[in-house]
Order: structure tokens, then sequence, then C-alpha cells
């Protein structure tokens, strides 16, 4: 399983969040990502590689190009792990005490 603080961290980004709605379901090139925000290509690209590292995204190079597709079994591992964390979280006052 990937190392739920990059997801974590990958995820605190609107931006980052934004671009894994555009390649949910389908897959697109650096540039066609680009073109959907008000950033420079080399930003999107840092982002980019930040949903990379954290297992989020993957891409394939066609040509000169790359393509990015996200990587839903990622956020599938996340989901899992934050209904685990909510399970072992009791109330506050629902704690035992100590006498």
């Amino acid at each position: 399983m990937r190392d739920i603080q990059k997801v974590l961290a990958a995820l605190t980004s609107p931006v980052r969040r934004e671009i894994l709605g555009l390649i949910w379901d389908r897959e697109l090139s650096a540039g066609e990502i680009a073109a959907a925000f008000p950033v420079t290509k080399p930003t999107i690209s840092q982002h980019l590689a930040v949903l990379r590292e954290a297992g989020l995204a993957e891409s394939t190079a066609v040509g000169t190009s790359r393509r990015y597709r996200a990587r839903r079994d990622a956020l599938r591992g996340a989901r899992q792990c934050r209904q685990v964390d909510q399970r072992r979280r009791r109330p506050a006052g629902t704690r035992s005490r100590v006498v």
C-alpha cells in the first residue's frame, strides 16, 4: 500500500484534486491538462509529479509526450484507511477513566 501521508498531502491541493477529476475517466496529455488551468505548464508538471509519487496517477509515454490517468484503486485504499481510523476513534467523554 502506498504511503498514506503522501496520498493525503497530494490531496490537499485543490488543483491536484481538479486534475484527478479530469483524468478520472479518461487519459489526457500533460498539455491537455495544462490547458484547463490558468497556471504554467511547469506548475502542472509539478502537480502531476506529486500525484504520480503518491500513486494517485500513472503516466504512459506516447511518442514525445506523456498521457495521464487516475489510479482509482489508490483512492480506494485511502478510503479504507480512513474508515478503519474512524472506527478506532471514540467521541469525547466516552473514554474509560482509570480511578
